[in-house]
């Protein structure tokens, strides 16, 4: 099928305005360099692409075995504005005049002067550049640096685009100065053209905000507010992106440099030893390394220079992570190396050293514990065999004494043949089984006695003492009364029968005193005495 630009005969070609001589048709070589051209134009003017290839091989009307963008937009409008009548050529420089055919001779030679000075004068016929105007813009083709466009006339810098700007003109030059560009997708003032003696060239054709790129790594050097696909590094082209602004760069490819390796976080950009935390130490740093060269360590809580990190395989490791003053406990005891007395032994000592064997879990070690398996005992003063803790006296032997602080018989009895006032002193029975039974190995101890006295005071001086057992604990003794005179010695009672003793047992410590006190009944019926005794032990 015809193409709708070109009369059936395939003589004449439709331009857009009017019928012309077809130019021959251009090689299918010719046609597939002009393709991006075709392309652009064909979206522009949202034709079909296919069509306007088949149009734009009959449109290289300078004959030059090249389709221009000119020549390509005219084959577009041609076939936008193609006319509904049928094919009517208007005229042509070698269309037959029929109806000089009728002219008669005898007016040929007027008719041909005429025609002659018609034809030189005429801009759509004559062959004088100087007249002819092939593109009808009103400028002569020897003038007119594009014949065949009629919206350019003028091309400033001579790169085949011309200098007028209107909306309607085509082949129009973006850079009328400078002949190395003349398209500006974007309108960012940089050109398309990236041929490598070009000038003025935008790096990037499709986006106004950006056009240079010093480092060539496809990100722009503007940095103004409100560009977009901006190189943050603009002379390093292995980074571009910046999230955290801290002037070290996302990339993390292999062969990057200046990388973040932490990219959200604009306090921290290193880690040398690859553990997660950064080698900055500022004060206002986080996610900080106390250990930059240390993969297996990074926090230090206490700040003594050992690790918080206690997985196995990690060194420099504190095992008193909270503690500044320990960080190592070679024999696992709890104590720390600096104040444990015993590194290399497990112990368990307070008291006397840190950290040594105490068998008995006393606090003191065992060398400092005086009975290292008694938890009860860890000091003998007196070196008697019993620990400070159960003796009762810790600097020597321990002694119980038995004062009459005043003793008062019945003054109603007599005791002794003469009536005299009895012969009183006191007994003390010391009870070491505590079965309140008087046995033969059980030591007595007495006092002195008061010759014919109804009473004992204190200055009488009547009192025993004796040795006791060190441990503290049960004491058991009986205190006896007594008359002593040149027949016998008579137990004074203290209550009804033949006579009694009072019994006492006692929990006996260091410093322990007390005082023992009896009345009796006074009933008349029995000898008996009233008595206060002092027993303390020293």
């Amino acid at each position: 099928m015809s193409q709708p630009t070109l009369s059936p005969d395939g003589k004449w070609l439709w331009n857009g305005t009017e019928w012309i001589p077809a130019p021959p048709t251009a090689a299918p070589a010719v046609v597939s360099q002009a393709q991006p051209i075709i392309q652009q134009v064909a979206q522009t003017q949202e034709i079909p692409v296919q069509e306007l290839t088949q149009a734009a091989q009959n449109f290289d009307l300078d004959q030059n075995q090249s389709l221009s963008q000119y020549e390509i937009e005219l084959a577009a409008r041609a076939i936008k504005s193609v006319p509904h009548n049928p094919f009517v050529p208007a005229y042509s420089k070698h269309q037959t005049n029929n109806r000089n055919k009728i002219i008669g001779a005898v007016s040929m030679a007027s008719i041909l002067l005429l025609a002659v000075t018609f034809w030189l004068l005429s801009p759509n016929l004559s062959p004088l550049d100087s007249v002819h105007d092939e593109d009808g813009d009103g400028i002569p083709d020897g003038d007119d640096r594009f014949i065949f466009n009629p919206t350019q006339t003028s091309d400033s810098d001579m790169d085949g685009y011309g200098d007028n700007q209107d909306i309607n003109a085509t082949q129009v030059d973006n850079f009328t100065e400078n002949p190395t560009q003349w398209a500006d997708l974007d309108g960012d003032g940089y050109g398309d053209n990236q041929d490598p003696n070009a000038t003025q060239v935008d790096n990037f054709t499709m986006n106004p905000t950006q056009w240079t790129d010093l480092d060539g790594d496809g990100y722009g050097d503007n940095q103004s507010e409100g560009a977009t696909q901006i190189d943050n590094f603009t002379t390093n082209p292995t980074q571009w992106a910046d999230s955290d602004g801290d002037g070290y760069g996302d990339n993390q490819s292999n062969g990057a440099t200046q990388v973040d390796d932490f990219p959200l976080n604009p306090t921290q950009w290193q880690d040398t030893d690859e553990d997660g935390y950064g080698d900055n130490q500022g004060s206002d740093a986080t996610q900080v390394d106390a250990f930059p060269t240390n993969p297996s360590q990074w926090m230090d809580s206490d700040g003594d220079g050992y690790g918080d990190n206690q997985a196995s395989g990690a060194s420099q490791v504190d095992v008193f992570p909270n503690d500044p003053a320990e960080w190592s406990d070679d024999d696992n005891d709890g104590f720390g190396n600096n104040a444990d007395d015993c590194v290399t032994v497990f112990g368990t000592s307070t008291i006397d050293v840190t950290g040594c064997v105490d068998s008995d879990a006393d606090g003191y070690s065992n060398n400092g514990d005086a009975f290292p398996l008694d938890s009860a005992e860890w000091f003998d003063d007196d070196s008697d065999g019993v620990g400070n803790n159960e003796d009762i006296l810790d600097d020597g032997d321990a002694y119980i004494s038995f004062s009459v602080y005043s003793l008062e018989a019945d003054f109603s009895q007599d005791y002794d043949i003469f009536g005299n006032p009895p012969d009183m002193l006191m007994k003390v029975w010391h009870d070491e089984n505590c079965d309140s039974i008087i046995d033969e190995d059980e030591p007595v101890y007495s006092t002195d006695y008061k010759l014919d006295s109804y009473t004992v005071s204190l200055s009488d001086g009547l009192w025993v003492a004796f040795d006791v057992p060190e441990n503290e604990g049960l004491f058991c003794f009986g205190i006896f009364i007594y008359d002593s005179d040149d027949s016998e010695d008579d137990l004074l009672d203290y209550s009804p029968g033949e006579y009694s003793a009072l019994w006492f047992d006692v929990m006996l410590e260091d410093g322990y005193e007390d005082t023992i006190s009896y009345e009796n009944n006074n009933n008349n019926e029995f000898k008996s005495v009233d008595m206060t005794i002092l027993f303390y032990v020293f």
